[in-house]
């Protein structure tokens, strides 16, 4: 059963992109939101832009904060899950 709360799911977000100069890899920061509050449990998915394979991949915590450490430099989808229960 989908609940009132994914149907009107709006996701908000802030990304931060932080890079290490020798490895050249990235980190992707960030908090989850949507209007009532923050997500947490929700599943971050990077995936290559050309066929959406998946590159790396994590899960927002308690307060809806989320970390995907060593990225290379390219062209990706950031795709967001959240399932909710009512």
């Amino acid at each position: 059963m989908i609940s009132n709360r994914m149907k009107g799911l709006t996701f908000c977000f802030f990304v931060l992109f932080t890079s290490t100069v020798f490895a050249q890899k990235f980190a992707i920061k960030g908090q989850l939101t949507d209007s009532t509050g923050t997500l947490p449990g929700a599943t971050i998915l990077i995936l290559l832009q050309k066929d959406s394979s998946l590159v790396q991949f994590g899960v927002s915590n308690a307060n809806g904060l989320f970390e995907i450490k060593n990225i290379s430099q390219g062209d990706y989808l950031f795709k967001v899950t959240f399932v909710a229960h009512a």
